[in-house]
């Protein structure tokens, strides 16, 4: 049990570390992703609803490298949840260990 307990640990803190880095990551290409429409006036328009965040929404308003910013945040985003999701399998494993 003590090694299962020690491989678990290892994991969950990976998975932390995982969840850490992609959020950054989210949290970096999204400012960039700002920064990255075709025209400059799209920005604060009605296409964007006046917040250019809503580009994740309305890909059409970003320029090439917008686009490419967009799918990094949204891969970051994925990477996020789905860590996140795992270190809850893992909290709640321990759990289990914990009671038996």
């Amino acid at each position: 049990m003590l090694i299962i307990s020690c491989v678990l640990a290892a994991v969950f803190v990976a998975l932390c570390l995982i969840g850490v880095v992609s959020i950054l990551w989210v949290i970096f290409f999204s400012v960039r992703m700002m920064f990255q429409f075709s025209d400059s006036n799209v920005a604060f328009s009605k296409r964007t609803l006046w917040n250019p965040m809503n580009a994740i929404i309305n890909p059409g308003t970003l320029s090439p490298e917008g686009l490419v910013s967009r799918k990094r945040v949204l891969r970051g985003s994925i990477a996020f949840v789905v860590s996140l999701a795992l270190v809850g399998c893992i909290a709640a494993v321990f759990q289990l260990l914990d009671k038996t």
